[in-house]
């Protein structure tokens, strides 16, 4: 390796660090406006415990935050997640993107809802279970796990076009207001306003 090409990686990691640095300080201004003071559903946990073993990656893939919103209706879920790389599949995360969006669990019993949640739910219901990837645009995927999902709503903006806390709560009213209109098919989305 030249000496160029440790420089630029260096400004890489760099820019990485103040990523993660920002990405925290949105997830805690979430926490007082998305999620309104409630806390998350996996309490202080924002991603997936990172293994730092030799085989294993070190890398955050993207961090989560899910809120408890079944006063409005119980097993609803208001839920936002940045994703910065997909290690797996390089090409599935292009740019880092934001995701809101609502999810609405199939309860047995008010006790239940924390045995069907998983952390990147949303991840999975725009990059695998949506037809499409567009942005701007709330989608409504099909569950692939209707046994513990009834609906869940996403809208995907790019993470550098979030300039402060407003725009994420716009993102998420979008996603309020387009499940509020009663929607029930499948595949339906509105573009962002």
């Amino acid at each position: 390796m030249n000496q160029d090409y440790g420089r630029k990686v260096g400004l890489a990691l760099q820019a990485v660090q103040q990523l993660h640095a920002d990405s925290l300080r949105l997830l805690q201004d979430c926490d007082m406006t998305i999620g309104q003071g409630r806390d998350s559903l996996f309490g202080n946990k924002v991603g997936d415990d990172y293994d730092t073993r030799i085989d294993k990656k070190w890398m955050a893939e993207g961090v989560f935050r899910f809120y408890d919103a079944s006063k409005v209706k119980p097993g609803l879920v208001e839920a936002i997640t940045l994703c910065f790389v997909d290690l797996q599949t390089p090409s599935k995360v292009v740019e880092p993107m934001l995701l809101a969006g609502q999810v609405q669990y199939r309860l047995s019993s008010e006790k239940d809802l924390h045995g069907q949640l998983y952390c990147w739910e949303l991840w999975e219901a725009f990059f695998t279970w949506s037809k499409d990837q567009r942005t701007g645009a709330v989608l409504m995927p099909e569950p692939q796990d209707h046994d513990r999902i009834e609906w869940l709503t996403v809208l995907a903006v790019p993470l550098y076009s979030v300039s402060d806390i407003k725009v994420v709560q716009s993102v998420m009213q979008q996603v309020r207001e387009f499940k509020h209109k009663g929607t029930s098919s499948r595949g339906r989305s509105a573009r962002i306003r």
